[in-house]
């Protein structure tokens, strides 16, 4: 018998993918979604619920925890209050006794001084930014609950958020001129949607527990990803600017555990992904 796997935050971008993924492999999906608005996401019905731990799962089910918001900016002003109202969300779903539980936490918790690839057993320094101080305090409920922690790297794909580098070079696209983006010189993993989403599938699965990274194991600065996208659109000859100043940004992920654990390698490589998201005719 598959037990259903439970989506938190299922009309956002990484859980429509993965709701998409685990249907299509037969797996029984429940999509949770604070969005009154929707009525399924990826041709399975839309669980509406006002907190996600109102929700009772049957026995055996897996939790997929991605409900949380976004944007760094968005939880900056909330401060303590956010992190405190995360960490109580967490503690509350898995008071829910899911017999397996994944958190999608985020890459950005290393911070971006290290040039070598980022081990999920590292010691890391108390983060500054509200956004990182909740994800490690989510974190911490699912460890000491011996569950899994997913640190996810930047991931695009159709439906992404407006706000990404992505966004604002394909925004230029078909003009002339230079292309502007906010940072020239940081240096990230970015990882196809689809492979995300494969990797959390691959998680709900088995016995391992513990940190994992989810990233394509490939970093490349944000020139660079520029220049890539220009050249499969056939503006290589254009010039790529900065708005702000260089500066030293890396963060780069290692995923050899991830894929001793779980079996699990990126199939989609940046270039592939690039040509795959700049098909006409597709959002």
């Amino acid at each position: 018998m598959t037990f259903p796997v439970v989506v938190t935050g299922a009309s956002g971008f990484i859980g429509r993918h993965l709701v998409a993924y685990l249907r299509r492999r037969g797996v029984p999906v429940i999509a949770l979604s604070r969005r009154a608005d929707l009525t399924d996401v990826s041709g399975t019905k839309i669980h509406p619920v006002q907190a996600y731990s109102d929700f009772e799962p049957v026995s055996g089910a897996v939790l997929v925890h991605l409900a949380e918001p976004p944007h760094i900016a968005s939880v900056d002003a909330e401060g303590e209050r956010h992190v405190a109202r995360m960490r109580d969300q967490a503690a509350a779903l898995l008071s829910r006794n899911y017999a397996r539980a994944i958190y999608v936490s985020s890459a950005t918790v290393y911070g971006d001084a290290e040039n070598e690839p980022r081990r999920p057993e590292e010691k890391l320094p108390p983060p500054s930014k509200v956004y990182s101080q909740a994800k490690l305090a989510v974190e911490r409920v699912f460890v000491r609950a011996d569950q899994i922690v997913a640190r996810v790297t930047n991931v695009f794909g159709h439906g992404m958020a407006a706000g990404t580098i992505f966004a604002d070079i394909i925004r230029q696209l078909g003009g002339s001129g230079p292309v502007t983006i906010r940072e020239t010189t940081p240096v990230r993993d970015y990882l196809w949607v689809d492979d995300a989403a494969e990797a959390l599938a691959f998680m709900t699965k088995g016995s391992a527990t513990g940190i994992y990274n989810v990233a394509s194991g490939n970093a490349v600065s944000c020139e660079q990803l520029t220049n890539l996208v220009l050249r499969f659109s056939g503006q290589d000859g254009r010039t790529v600017v900065g708005a702000l100043p260089p500066r030293h940004s890396v963060l780069r992920l290692d995923i050899s555990a991830t894929t001793r654990d779980f079996g699990w390698l990126p199939r989609t490589g940046l270039q592939a992904g690039i040509a795959e998201l700049l098909k006409p005719g597709i959002s």
